[in-house]
């Protein structure tokens, strides 16, 4: 299939990985590092901390590290940054240069939308 690697910025609430000592997962239920390297990521917890999605409900990544890196939040007291770079199954991609926040989903005969530097978007996209 088409698979790109894709960066994703998210909530750490903890220290996992600063340190060889800091390998055990945080029972914070707002650490989203935590909950998605235990169990992948959840569409219902897609954009509750944004609460914009520019091409509607999704799971987002960049191939831009930068990107991505705007949606890091840091909240354990950590001076490092987390940031996961993510095997991203793409399928059929329809590209796309205009916000469409109303999308619940790909435009029939697609699986996904990669919205594209140009229009309303100064870096990649992809959902």
């Amino acid at each position: 299939g088409n698979t790109r690697r894709r960066w994703h910025g998210t909530v750490r609430a903890c220290r996992l990985g600063d340190t060889e000592e800091d390998s055990e997962f945080c029972g914070d239920p707002m650490c989203s590092l935590c909950s998605i390297l235990q169990s992948s990521f959840e569409l219902t917890k897609a954009g509750q901390r944004t609460n914009f999605g520019r091409f509607g409900a999704g799971i987002y990544t960049s191939a831009t590290s930068s990107k991505a890196s705007d949606y890091i939040w840091e909240r354990g007291g950590s001076p490092l940054r987390a940031i996961l770079l993510n095997e991203v199954v793409m399928g059929n991609i329809v590209k796309l240069t205009e916000d469409n926040p109303n999308l619940t989903e790909p435009p029939a005969g697609f699986d996904a939308v990669v919205g594209e530097p140009g229009g309303s978007l100064n870096y990649d996209e992809s959902i």
